[in-house]
């Protein structure tokens, strides 16, 4: 027979803390959220690198606008879409954007002229053209069609690669509309 003595001390004993099974479900769940978390600042954090391109497409922009106010026509700084600037393929590392060599290059990324907040991790390519030229498409899944060109015109592409595995961010923007086309920025 139990004394209230004795159920008092038995209550306490039992009340006193979690179960191994209690635990190990809580250290599981709390596993599970961490992993989520990680995987979803990782994604944001790639994303956010994406920020540089973007703020360096709309200052190409500009810079293309003020040549062609003086010229008349934009600058076509690179030889093809891909051919880019700092460096000839992206590899993820920050760097000065205005080299200061004497390559044709060089000299035509500095009479452009773009401003540049910083190092840059992406790399750069703008291609131009007159009335009547074929107009390149960006290196992107589904560019949007463009026709021969009506008018003089403009396709800026920059390149990341912030994993080293092949799998390029791209941001492409053209003349032709105000859109900014952003692929493979880690959503």
């Amino acid at each position: 027979m139990y004394t209230v003595a004795s159920m008092a001390s038995k209550r306490r004993h039992t009340d006193s803390g979690f179960t191994l099974v209690e635990l190990m479900t809580v250290v599981s769940i709390v596993g599970i959220l961490a992993a989520i978390g990680v995987t979803l600042v990782g994604r944001h954090a790639k994303a956010a690198r994406t920020v540089e391109a973007l703020s360096m497409v709309q200052s190409i922009r500009a810079a293309e606008e003020s040549y062609r106010a003086e010229n008349r026509r934009y600058l076509s700084v690179s030889s093809s879409l891909t051919d880019y600037y700092p460096v000839a393929s992206p590899d993820g590392k920050g760097r000065a954007f205005y080299q200061n060599g004497s390559s044709p290059l060089d000299l035509r990324w500095n009479t452009l002229r773009p401003a540049v907040a910083g190092p840059v991790r992406f790399v750069y390519a703008v291609m131009a053209g007159d009335a009547g030229d074929t107009v390149p498409p960006p290196q992107i899944k589904n560019p949007p069609n463009f026709p021969t060109a009506q008018a003089p015109f403009y396709v800026i592409q920059a390149a990341g690669n912030f994993d080293n595995d092949n799998e390029l961010c791209i941001v492409a923007a053209t003349s032709y509309s105000g859109e900014t086309y952003v692929e493979n920025d880690g959503e």
